[in-house]
């Protein structure tokens, strides 16, 4: 199953940072992070990886990539970035709650 969420996380210094988030498959957490090429870079490679290995992949989409929202606040530190994949991950692992969640075909 595809699912594409967008969480609300904050970080210290920067705020509320709203993320697109898709995620393919269940299993074994996997986090598979895009370049500057954007998420349609490894989206192929997440569904592939999804379907062909007992795991579930989860893919954020970066702010400002992808035709989201860039976040009001500049992430400039080398540290806000860990921080919002870590604040990310957290909150796939707890299942996205209280997040707003949409089906994809």
């Amino acid at each position: 199953m595809t699912t594409a969420t967008t969480c609300t996380v904050t970080l210290p210094g920067a705020g509320p940072v709203d993320v697109a988030v898709s995620d393919y498959g269940d299993g074994q957490p996997f986090l598979l992070l895009h370049g500057g090429g954007g998420p349609d870079t490894v989206t192929g490679f997440g569904e592939l990886f999804a379907k062909t290995h007992d795991v579930r992949v989860i893919v954020p989409t970066h702010p400002g990539f992808g035709g989201t929202a860039r976040p009001a606040a500049h992430l400039p530190q080398l540290e806000t970035p860990q921080q919002l994949m870590t604040a990310i991950w957290d909150s796939a692992s707890n299942g996205f709650s209280g997040q707003r969640n949409r089906g994809l075909s």
